[in-house]
């Protein structure tokens, strides 16, 4: 596995010494092992209690909870030989031996042997890890053995001890020595860590760095690093919730340390502050900010809640007269109060415990759950205040410090930044100097794009030339728009497109990546009409009998005739039962559940067959479609190669599509610090939209996905011929060897063993094993350098490169300019273009900088979706409470989660099951089903994949729940047929 370094990591292994601490071996045990376990007292607990060590009486030694118990730890096994016992021989003081920064890198892989940190249920557990073949099983400090999972390590450091040969005493005593070295330690560095942060978020303006660049900064760069020191800074992290947003996924996988940003900090710190001032006496919360506080906001929620709820507003007596609406200042202590809600309901959820007081001093005494480690109830509040309405974009806001460079957040640089790269826009000219080369395909040449109706940023299109011989397709083109022709890579526009990283899609609007008169203008594929020409970059390749890219070339070139193309009209065409990934009609989900639009309004469902879309371009013509039916006969062909070779499979989805029409358009972001408490907020109607995802059930879309893998294994080709550092996206495979997979066993641990499990024709998985391998796949990422790819069936060499979007992605923009460059350079031009070729390492840089924040649009775009999928449904219960939605059983549970509020001794199974045509997951009950374990891996012969229908009973967007009731399980239908 290929592991990258910062220059600090680097450093840091330079110094590197051995991992194994050879010192145990050699030291006289505490306990020997073949020695008999000293016998408690039977008043155990009041004994170790008097045993105390005198420096607890001034701090706490025992920061990883050694006294405390696990409820199921169990005593590490002794037993005695025969003969004389071994009397105990006190320890020789401990030597601290170093550790290496590469042990510090991301890594999952736990081994016996780690020295692990473990965390469960706020408590931190140190120990060693004992085995690792059957679940993770650590030995504490104390003795005792731990059961968990590696979810619960917090850290870890690899490889420290040797059970073949160190004794377990000595592990044990080892433990403990680290445990107290580190806590003694992180005290005497209490001023320094302080320091340290202010470095790096004052002067640095940095929000996270790696772990390895952190200690290197509290300690020193010539400082050996020991696990004492590594352990002495973990052990801060995790206690100074004020400063640093620790979390598992921080440390454990990502090894960063991620700063609370100033402002969260001031805000932090004025709120205690209010605080203080009002529990200092009951004298003192009635004059307090605080007081007046909560007497403004139970005023506007009495105004605001009865109109939150749409049905409850309908139902209201319009002649009841209003009452006058109060009008209040609020004042600075009121909005840092405010500030301090909004920390708590979008900002970070890590390291919440810091704002503990928001539960307690402000959402108990208003009258909502004092729960601040879930934004549910502050977000609550916050609508209720009128702070914010429910189309508003909560995830945006809870990234917005991350997402800077989207314009209208109220970040000063970020606005000024989109207001250059728009005038910059209108001011643009060629300037790759590549004109004179440009292959010209001339107006003869039929370009199509197939699209969505609504699409603006055309990235690409499709010509072919036939061999007159035979009439088949000879070379396929894939002309690809060419923003870079007019962006150099030091102007502004490149700048605001590399910050942005991608275009960023809501369902009620997007943000491009690139200022709309040039992305879906004249740099578009689309957005030149009558012939005019259009730049491009053309990947051309051929395919030969065994459905493999042969004769690969890119180039720049000018097209004419572009011809757009709705992919629903595209679809009337085509093979509609043979395209791979494609349900077939006869199958399970159309007999159970034939896809269909739901509306928030259930007057405006209709089914998804019913809502073709056809406003883009023509009617397709007889030679359009015979091009189009052999491209995806080709495509086909390639699909089925990928899966030959490399054992490529498609998942089945349980995605759905959402978008959302709100009048008067995409609401206009708020700056953070200017939303204050409104009355009576004026409401804007929305009309939200829910489908099922139309890729499987569109053999147009999954043609074009296709040729876009070739284009991408075809560009990967020229770049590993000329040994150039392009954006090259790869997976690796993952690790079975833990994973249950009874009818995987003796294929290997890195098998792609769900190609033998796929559909026969549409080489899809099923949706039992789609779970499965999704619970075991490793994220896909990009390097400089080529590698395989586990789900696509890609080989090493030559690998795949994303490079048919770069007006939406800013990555596919990188690539283009590497692949110019370099074909700027084997034409022995001299102009801008070749000047800009970036080294291994640049590129690398650039990639880094980009993905944290290309993981965070993700994630917004996802929860954006999922917000207004769960708007959509309550809105249709509180109109249509009798609705039932067709679902699927993800997930079986042995005994009913709190949420579903089942009386104890209830018969029946809880289940977690996927609402096919909205998208999102409900926790249900399915009443009078016996709960036995069943052969077939459920509960109460409940299976994964079972198609059931769901009635709603409750769904809280805040929260993100949906709970229901199965009403009736389609036990007919084989859960395996998808």
């Amino acid at each position: 596995m290929t592991t990258h370094r910062s220059a600090a990591c680097a450093c840091l292994c330079r110094r590197r010494l051995a991992l194994s601490a050879p010192h145990l071996r050699e030291r006289e045990p505490v306990l020997d092992t073949h020695s008999p376990a000293p016998s408690r007292p039977k008043n155990h607990k009041n004994a170790h209690q008097k045993q105390k060590h005198p420096r607890q009486q001034h701090h706490n030694t025992d920061p990883f909870g050694f006294s405390k118990l696990m409820s199921n730890a169990r005593p590490f096994p002794s037993r005695p030989p025969p003969g004389s016992h071994k009397p105990v021989q006190p320890p020789p003081p401990p030597r601290p031996y170093a550790v290496s920064a590469l042990s510090l890198l991301r890594s999952t892989d736990i081994q016996t042997g780690d020295l692990v940190l473990v965390v469960r249920k706020g408590q931190p557990q140190l120990g060693a890890v004992i085995d690792h073949a059957t679940g993770l099983r650590t030995l504490l400090g104390n003795g005792f053995q731990m059961t968990h999972g590696p979810s619960e390590v917090l850290f870890r450091v690899p490889g420290v001890y040797d059970f073949g040969s160190d004794k377990t005493a000595n592990v044990q005593a080892d433990v403990r020595g680290i445990s107290r070295r580190a806590s003694d330690m992180r005290l005497e560095l209490q001023g320094k860590f302080g320091q340290v942060y202010d470095h790096f978020t004052f002067q640095a303006g940095k929000d996270a760095v790696p772990l390895a660049e952190y200690l290197e900064q509290v300690f020193g760069a010539e400082t050996p690093l020991t696990i004492d020191h590594v352990m002495a800074a973990v052990l801060h992290l995790i206690s100074d919730p004020a400063k640093h947003l620790t979390s598992f996924a921080t440390l454990h996988q990502r090894t960063m340390v991620h700063f609370r940003p100033v402002r969260s900090l001031t805000t932090l710190t004025n709120g205690q502050r209010l605080i203080a001032q009002a529990s200092a006496s009951e004298e003192a919360f009635h004059t307090s900010s605080l007081a007046s506080f909560l007497v403004k906001c139970r005023t506007l929620i009495d105004l605001n809640k009865p109109k939150a709820d749409p049905a409850a507003a309908a139902s209201s007596s319009s002649a009841e007269p209003l009452t006058p609406t109060p009008e209040f200042a609020w004042t600075q202590d009121d909005l840092t109060l405010l500030a301090c809600l909004r920390e708590v309901a979008l900002g970070p959820r890590a390291s919440l415990s810091a704002f503990a007081f928001v539960g307690t001093h402000i959402l108990g005494p208003l009258g909502y759950k004092p729960e601040v480690r879930f934004p549910g109830p502050t977000l609550s509040l916050l609508l209720d205040l009128g702070v914010y309405s429910r189309i508003d974009n909560f995830p945006l806001y809870a990234q917005a410090y991350t997402l800077q460079p989207l314009e209208g957040l109220g970040f000063a640089n970020a606005d000024a930044a989109a207001a250059r790269a728009e005038k910059e826009s209108r001011e643009v000219a060629v300037v790759d100097g590549l004109d004179s080369v440009r292959r010209v395909f001339g107006k003869d040449v039929e370009v199509y794009t197939v699209d969505d109706p609504g699409a603006h940023e055309i990235d690409d299109g499709i010509s072919v030339e036939m061999d007159a011989a035979t009439g088949g397709v000879a070379w396929i083109h894939v002309h690809v728009a060419d923003p870079t022709a007019f962006i150099d890579r030091d102007s502004t526009l490149a700048k605001f497109a590399l910050d942005r990283v991608q275009t960023v899609y809501f369902p009620e609007g997007t943000y491009p990546m690139l200022p709309g008169t040039i992305g879906s203008g004249l740099m578009s594929l689309g957005g030149r009409t009558n012939g005019e020409s259009v730049r491009a970059v053309t990947i051309s390749f051929r395919v030969n009998t065994d459905g493999d890219v042969v004769d690969a070339r890119v180039e720049p070139s000018v097209v004419h005739t572009v011809i757009p193309r709705a992919y629903d009209l595209v679809d009337t065409v085509l093979d509609m039962i043979d395209m791979p990934g494609v349900s077939l009609p006869s199958e399970a989900a159309n007999r159970v559940a034939p896809p269909r639009v739901l509306h928030s309004d259930p007057a405006c469902d209709e089914l998804l067959a019913d809502r073709k879309q056809f406003g883009l371009g023509g009617p397709v013509t007889e030679s359009q479609a015979t091009v189009f039916r052999a491209l995806q006969q080709i495509a086909k062909q390639h699909f089925h190669f990928r899966h030959k070779t490399g054992g490529a499979f498609n998942p089945t989805s349980t995605n759905a599509m959402v978008s959302a029409e709100i009048e008067g358009g995409m609401p206009a972001l708020t700056p953070l610090e200017a939303a204050v408490p409104r009355a009576r907020p004026q409401a804007r109607a929305v009309d939200i939209r829910l489908h099922r995802d139309v890729l499987p059930l569109s053999p147009a879309r999954q043609m074009i996905a296709e040729l876009m893998i070739m284009a991408g294994r075809a560009a990967a080709m020229v770049a590993t011929d000329a040994k150039l550092a392009v954006p090259f996206r790869s997976q690796p495979a993952p690790d079975l060897s833990q994973a249950y997979l009874p009818w995987a066993a003796g294929q290997g641990a890195t098998a792609n063993v769900f190609a033998s499990r796929v559909h026969p024709t549409s080489l899809t998985l099923n949706m039992r094993d789609t779970l499965a391998s999704l619970a075991l796949m490793l994220p896909a990422d990009q390097a400089a350098t080529p590698g395989p790819h586990y789900q696509m069936g890609l080989s090493a060499s030559p690998g795949y490169v994303k490079i048919t979007s770069p007006l939406r992605r800013a990555v596919d923009m990188l690539g283009h300019w590497q692949l110019k460059s370099h074909f700027a350079h084997m034409r022995g031009l001299a102009g801008p273009t070749t000047h800009k070729m970036m080294s291994a390492d640049a590129l690398t840089r650039a990639m880094s900088a980009m993905r944290e924040r290309e993981r965070v649009i993700k994630a917004v775009q996802r929860a954006r979706e999922a917000w207004w999928a769960l708007e959509a449904l309550r809105m249709r219960q509180a109109l249509e409470q009798d609705l039932t939605y067709a679902a699927r059983v993800v997930r079986v549970f042995d005994r009913p989660p709190a949420v579903l509020g089942v009386p104890p001794g209830s018969v029946g199974v809880a289940a977690l099951v996927a609402l096919v045509d909205a998208g999102v997951r409900a926790m249900v009950w399915m009443p009078g089903v016996a709960a036995t374990m069943a052969l077939s891996g459920g509960v109460g012969g409940v299976e994964v994949g079972e198609w059931v229908s769901v009635w709603i009973r409750q769904v809280c967007p805040v929260d993100g729940q949906v709970v229901g009731e199965v009403v009736r399980r389609w036990v007919e239908v084989d859960p395996r047929a998808d």
